[in-house]
């Protein structure tokens, strides 16, 4: 189902193959040399985003095949024409989350970038792990309490619920971020940016 956040089309949907690409991605997940931490962003997550050499090596085959259904979904809500559904690409990373460990509020335009999705590839039942939430700066200034509700979400927040195995697609110039992991439980996810050539 596709969703209205702060006037942008959100979709939420679980993976196909989620169980399948959790455990072919849980060996690179669990070695320390699979990733690094970015210089270039304000935040303190392991990533594979910025080390070709790194992502390269993760199993990346089942992962495109199966975010496909949804990329496919989200872009025809979108209104791409059905000759732009055939030339889609796009780009994926892994993040990883400790303790303590978060991500700023960013946003993926640029480089041609349309859609871009996150998947919760493992996140533990424990509810301080860390929640990917959506961030608008150009919110209301007036108390939500006072609106006529319109089917949109007021504030300059909005947490989605992802638990593991969904998947959400978004506009690539939304803004979002991920909260501090506050256990000692480890989270980890999948990010994509998707353009049409």
């Amino acid at each position: 189902m596709i969703n209205n956040i702060f006037g942008a089309p959100v979709l939420v949907i679980p993976m196909p193959n989620h169980e399948i690409i959790k455990e072919q991605f849980l060996p690179f997940l669990e070695d320390e040399n699979s990733f690094a931490k970015s210089e270039q962003w304000d935040c303190n997550c392991d990533t594979t985003m910025l080390d070709e050499e790194k992502n390269g090596k993760f199993p990346w085959d089942l992962f495109f095949e199966s975010v496909k259904v949804g990329v496919k979904q989200y872009s025809k809500h979108c209104g791409f024409v059905d000759s732009a559904l055939e030339n889609i690409f796009g780009f994926a990373w892994v993040n990883r989350y400790s303790r303590n460990q978060h991500q700023e509020i960013h946003a993926h335009e640029g480089n041609g970038n349309l859609i871009s999705c996150a998947y919760i590839l493992e996140q533990p039942k424990d509810e301080n792990t860390g929640e990917f939430v959506f961030y608008n700066s150009a919110a209301t200034f007036f108390p939500a309490e006072m609106l006529e509700p319109v089917g949109d979400c007021f504030g300059k927040r909005f947490d989605p619920m992802l638990s593991e195995g969904d998947i959400v697609f978004f506009p690539s110039k939304l803004d979002h971020y991920v909260t501090y992991n506050k256990t000692d439980l480890r989270r980890a996810t999948i990010s994509a940016n998707f353009g049409v050539r």
